[in-house]
C-alpha cells in the first residue's frame, strides 16, 4: 500500500465557478429528511469512449475479466442514476474509466480538497482560540474575542468561566462578543434548510456544541447571542458577579487576557474530520483559511485559497466549490478529478499525514464496517461520502500485482442510497485483480 458523507433565511457566500467541480457529503438521511435530491445533467464535455488497456501480467484475475467484474458491477447500480469511476496509476495515467469526465455530487469526498488545502496552508500545530479579556478603559465589562472553534463544547466553556472567575474580581455587567474574525454568513452556498441542524449547525465564529444545541428558528438564523448568553449563565454558575448582559461588539486590541480556550491542533483535527466525516470542522477549517489569510473569512475566500494553492501543487480544481462539508448542492466534480488529486499529493511533503488521515477499510473511521472482504480489508484508505441522492469513495490500493493507485467512483440518483454494496463490490474486485 501506498506509504505513510430551518425556513429562516440567512446570508450565504456566493459560490465558486471554474469550470464544474464540486463535493458535497453529510451523513445518511433520516426519516425526517427530504427522500429525493435533484441530480445535475451529466456533462456536455465528451466522455471518453476507450480505455487504456495495457498487456495483462499473471494476475489472480486477468485484465479482460476484471473489465468484465467491474463493468458488470457498475451496470448493476441500475438505470435510475448516474455513475462517475476512475481508476489512476500514482504516476498519473488514468488506467480504467467509466463516464470518468462525468461532473457528479460527491458528497464528503469535498473534504479530501479541505484536508490537502489545510495541510498544504496551515502549519499542523495551528488551533483555534477563544479568548476572554478586560480593559482598563472599559471598566464593568468583560470581552470574548470569538475564534471559530468548531469543537468548542458545553463543558469546556464552563472550564473557561471557571478560569475567567479564578483570574479576575469585581462586578462585570457587560459580556461583549467579537465575532469580527469571520463574515456573518451562517450557512454556505448550496445548503438546503433541511440540513440544518440536521446534518450541520449554522457557522458562526462563536460556535457550542456544533451550534446544533439549539433548534430555534432564531438561534438558527443568528446563533452568537444566544451562545453568548450561555457563556453568561456559566460565568454566573462560576461566581463571576454582576449582570453580565451580553451584546455582539468589537474587542478591545488594548486588553489584558484573562483565560483562553484552544481547539485540537489543525493536524488532528484534520484526523478526526476524515474519519467521521466531520461537516461543523470541516467548513470552520475552510473559513480558517481565508481569515488566516487576511481575506475576509469566508467560505468562497477559503476555497479560492484551497484552489490556487493546490493548483500551483499541479492539481487542477476545475469546476464549482460550495463548502467544505461536502453538503452543498452547488458542488460538483468528476471521478477523474479526484484520481487526479489523489494521485498528484502523493508528492507532497504533508502527504504521509494526509494519508494516515483516511479510513482504513474494515479498521477505523466510516470504513471500520466496511471492506471487510480479503483483498480490501486493511488494503483501502478512502474517503467516504453520503448524501441524499448521492454516494461516493474515493481513495487508494494496491492491487493484486502490487501496484499501488488511486480510485474513485461517484454515484449520484434516487437509487444511490441502496448501492452501497455493489459500490463496495466494484472495489473489492478492483482490489483483487489488476489493471497493468
Amino acid at each position: 500500500m501506498v506509504a505513510a458523507g430551518c425556513s429562516t433565511t440567512t446570508s450565504v457566500d456566493a459560490p465558486i465557478v471554474a469550470g464544474v467541480t464540486q463535493l458535497t457529503d453529510a451523513a445518511a438521511p433520516s426519516s425526517a429528511a427530504p427522500t429525493s435530491i435533484e441530480v445535475p445533467e451529466t456533462s456536455t464535455q465528451p466522455m471518453p469512449t476507450t480505455q487504456v488497456v495495457p498487456t495483462p501480467t499473471s494476475t489472480p484475475t486477468p485484465r479482460s475479466e476484471l473489465d468484465a467484474d467491474l463493468a458488470w458491477i457498475s451496470a448493476s447500480l441500475g438505470s435510475n442514476v448516474q455513475i462517475s469511476a476512475s481508476v489512476r496509476t500514482l504516476d498519473g495515467a488514468e488506467i480504467w474509466a467509466l463516464n470518468a469526465h462525468s461532473r457528479l455530487h460527491p458528497a464528503s469526498n469535498q473534504k479530501l480538497v479541505v484536508a490537502a488545502g489545510v495541510l498544504e496552508l496551515l502549519d499542523s500545530e495551528h488551533r483555534f482560540t477563544t479568548e476572554v479579556s478586560i480593559d482598563a478603559d472599559s471598566p464593568g465589562s468583560l470581552f470574548v474575542r470569538a475564534g471559530g472553534d468548531p469543537t468548542m463544547t458545553s463543558v469546556r466553556l464552563a472550564e473557561l468561566a471557571n478560569e475567567v472567575a479564578a483570574a479576575t474580581s469585581g462586578s462585570f455587567d457587560r459580556l461583549v462578543v467579537d465575532t469580527g474574525r469571520w463574515q456573518t454568513a451562517y450557512r454556505a452556498p448550496g445548503w438546503q434548510d433541511w440540513h440544518i441542524p440536521t446534518y450541520v449547525g449554522p457557522l458562526s465564529a462563536f460556535m457550542l456544541d456544533d451550534n446544533r444545541w439549539n433548534k430555534s428558528e432564531d438561534f438558527i438564523a443568528a446563533p452568537d447571542l444566544t451562545n453568548a448568553s450561555r457563556f453568561a449563565s456559566l460565568l454566573r454558575s462560576a461566581g463571576v458577579a454582576g449582570g453580565l448582559v451580553p451584546e455582539l461588539g468589537s474587542a478591545p486590541q488594548s486588553g489584558t487576557v484573562v483565560a483562553a480556550s484552544a481547539s485540537q491542533p489543525v493536524g488532528r483535527l484534520v484526523v478526526s474530520m476524515m474519519r467521521s466525516s466531520d461537516n461543523q470542522t470541516a467548513d470552520a477549517l475552510v473559513r480558517e483559511l481565508d481569515a488566516v489569510g487576511g481575506s475576509g473569512a469566508t467560505t468562497s475566500g477559503g476555497l479560492n485559497r484551497i484552489r490556487s494553492a493546490l493548483r500551483s501543487s499541479g492539481v487542477t480544481l476545475d469546476g464549482i466549490d460550495g463548502d467544505g462539508s461536502g453538503l452543498s448542492r452547488a458542488n460538483l466534480r468528476s471521478a477523474s478529478e479526484w484520481t487526479g488529486l489523489l494521485a498528484t499529493v502523493t508528492d507532497e511533503p504533508w502527504f504521509d499525514d494526509f494519508h494516515t488521515a483516511l479510513p482504513v477499510a474494515g479498521r477505523s473511521g466510516t470504513l471500520s464496517a466496511r471492506l471487510q472482504a480479503v483483498p480490501t480489508l486493511g488494503n483501502v484508505r478512502a474517503k467516504t461520502g453520503t448524501i441524499i441522492g448521492g454516494r461516493s469513495l474515493s481513495g487508494y490500493l494496491t492491487l493484486a500485482s502490487g501496484e499501488d493507485v488511486a480510485f474513485s467512483i461517484v454515484v449520484n440518483g434516487d437509487g444511490s442510497h441502496d448501492m452501497l454494496d455493489e459500490i463496495d463490490r466494484w472495489v473489492e474486485a478492483l482490489a483483487a485483480g489488476t489493471l497493468s
